[in-house]
């Protein structure tokens, strides 16, 4: 199972933290052994909303071979949503087979809905996404 972590500049570090951290520990406590992720960058620098930088593991690379697409929040979404380049990354390079794409509440980017894929919005919902996984991994 693999999972993209989408980060971008001004993003809100917490947001990314916040669901990296649990989904992360699904493969080093053993949970779910075949779960694999990466960082994701349309740019090859990205720092959040105060400046703590974060190094991406694939740039403006197709986000197609990934089951689950985590994107945070952030002021950055605001400029984001405008960006024709960045959304065509992230919505063409999202086929219909993804299980799941979660996003925080600020990051639609102003498209909604991934074609062929459930979007999860707002941060309550991330328990949700990680029982979602525990069902992927029971199929």
């Amino acid at each position: 199972m693999k999972t993209a972590f989408v980060i971008f500049d001004r993003m809100t570090a917490l947001d990314l933290i916040g669901v990296y951290d649990p989904l992360t520990r699904l493969k080093s406590m053993n949970f779910v052994t075949e779960f694999n992720w990466q960082m994701c960058a349309f740019t090859e620098e990205v720092s959040d909303d105060r400046g703590l930088r974060f190094v991406p593991d694939t740039v403006a690379e197709s986000l197609g071979a990934y089951d689950i697409i985590v994107v945070p929040g952030g002021f950055g979404t605001r400029a984001l949503q405008h960006d024709k380049a960045f959304t065509q990354w992230f919505t063409f390079g999202c086929p219909g087979e993804i299980k799941d794409v979660c996003l925080h509440r600020g990051a639609s980017f102003g498209f909604g809905r991934i074609p062929g894929g459930k979007t999860r919005h707002n941060a309550s919902n991330r328990l949700r996404g990680i029982e979602a996984l525990l069902r992927y991994r029971s199929r």
